[in-house]
Parts: C-alpha cells; sequence; structure tokens
C-alpha cells in the first residue's frame, strides 16, 4: 500500500485561472514544506465521480480523498486550493499518525451556522450544540486503517449525496407586516435554514462536520494550532 497523498481541487469551469493561481502557490508551499507526501491536484476536471461543485457544494472533497484511497494511499490529506503552508506539516502528519485522523476545528459558533434540516438530520437540538464550534472544511486528514476515520469517512460519502445538507444559503428580503426581515433559504431548494432569527446559515458540510466529528468523540485541532502551521487564503 502507498503511504501519504495530499489532494486538492482548483478546477472551476468558470473562475479557473483565479483558483489556479492558488493552486500553484499551494504547490510551491508544499515543494518547500512538505515534500515528503505524493500530491494529486485536480485542475482541469471534477475528481472521478464528483457532481459539479454548482450541483452539490464542495461534494468534489470527498471524491478526491475517495479516489486516492481507491489508488492504494493509507494517509490522505485534502488542502483547499487556498491553503498556504507556512512551517513544515509534518506535525500535521504526526497527529494523523498519533489519531488516526486530523480535522479543524473553527471560531465560530455552531448553533449560528446549521440549518434545522441538519440538526433533526443528526439528531441534536440547537440548545444541545452550544459550545459546539463549527468546523472547517479547508483540512481533512485520514488514515485508511483507522476505524473511526473510515466511519467519519463513510458517512462523509452519504452526506455529499444529500444536497440538503451540502448546500449553502441566500437570503430573501420579505415584508411582514411592514417590517422589513431577511430570510435565510436553502440554495438546494428555497426552503427555510431555520426558524431562529438569530441563525446567520448554513456552512455545508462545514456544519456536518462538526456534529459528526461530535457524535464520533473525534478530537479536533484548534484553528490557532493550524494558523501556527498554515493559512487559508
Amino acid at each position: 500500500m502507498r503511504n501519504r497523498v495530499i489532494v486538492s481541487c482548483s478546477y472551476s469551469p468558470h473562475n479557473h485561472n483565479y483558483y489556479a493561481t492558488y493552486a500553484d502557490r499551494l504547490e510551491r508551499s508544499l515543494d518547500e514544506f512538505g515534500p515528503d507526501a505524493d500530491r494529486i491536484i485536480w485542475r482541469k476536471e471534477w475528481p472521478s465521480g464528483s457532481p459539479p461543485h454548482a450541483e452539490v457544494n464542495y461534494a468534489f472533497k470527498w471524491y478526491a480523498v475517495n479516489d486516492a484511497f481507491n489508488k492504494g494511499y493509507r494517509y490522505v490529506m485534502w488542502m483547499d486550493a487556498g491553503v498556504q503552508a507556512l512551517v513544515p506539516i509534518e506535525p500535521l502528519w504526526e497527529r494523523v499518525r498519533r489519531l488516526g485522523y486530523a480535522l479543524l476545528r473553527g471560531g465560530d459558533p455552531l448553533w449560528k451556522w446549521i440549518s434545522d434540516e441538519a440538526l433533526n438530520h443528526f439528531g441534536y437540538t440547537r440548545e444541545k450544540i452550544e459550545g459546539i464550534a463549527l468546523y472547517g472544511g479547508c483540512f481533512i486528514a485520514l488514515d485508511r486503517e483507522s476505524k473511526v476515520a473510515m466511519e467519519f469517512f463513510k458517512w462523509w460519502g452519504e452526506i455529499v449525496k444529500i444536497k440538503r445538507l451540502m448546500m449553502g444559503a441566500h437570503r430573501l428580503q420579505t415584508n411582514a407586516g411592514g417590517v422589513m426581515r431577511s430570510i435565510l433559504l436553502s440554495d438546494a431548494d428555497s426552503s427555510p435554514i431555520s426558524t431562529n432569527e438569530l441563525v446567520e446559515g448554513h456552512r455545508s458540510d462545514e456544519s456536518c462536520f462538526s456534529l459528526m466529528a461530535d457524535k464520533l468523540g473525534m478530537e479536533p485541532l484548534s484553528y490557532t494550532e493550524w494558523q501556527g502551521i498554515a493559512k487559508t487564503y
């Protein structure tokens, strides 16, 4: 079995040069700070089997990781094209070897960034998730021989097929009783994101990752630790 690989995707049918520039920067940073891993950067097409991003937001990330597992890699690290390594990334690989995975916890509270439907899907209430942070989707690393990592990966593969869990949100201005109000609607089918007026949106796979990791008891990498190793955009 091949050992480890970093995967990413900069393909965009509408804004190719923008993301390609960032992918070039990612590769240059990995030349300096992460040379001891293979790379698979999808530049001219979506990863094998992936629907377009416009059809299912960020599904291409799971398909890129899946392709690498199918190629025989044990350790697979997803990095967004907008990531730039700032120092040697070996501590990230060491975390994967130790825990079987590496997931990134952000600084935003999850309860502001998840739909009512996603909460119902995972069996949570908005009150129950107070104290849980929104996870990041720019970095994910998994060990194929780790049971918990593969449980996470299998679950991830299931949610990428559910548009309502993977889509973001847009706002609709309405006038109710003479008061203008902005209502968040799903990009999947324009259904309301939440009845709670304090909710600011739904962050596709990131919102789901937060509850998947909580259910599986996974220990996240803090955003402060991440910033000491890499940056995103």
